[in-house]
């Protein structure tokens, strides 16, 4: 149950962080396209 937990938490805290890069690099591509 605890590695359970800890697994949901670092995909939570992966996808925290890659959504904003993700959607920058899709502003980027807009912008410079």
């Amino acid at each position: 149950l605890s590695n359970g937990g800890d697994m949901w938490l670092e995909l939570w805290h992966t996808y925290t962080v890659i959504r904003p890069l993700t959607l920058f690099v899709t502003f980027a591509n807009a912008w410079f396209s």
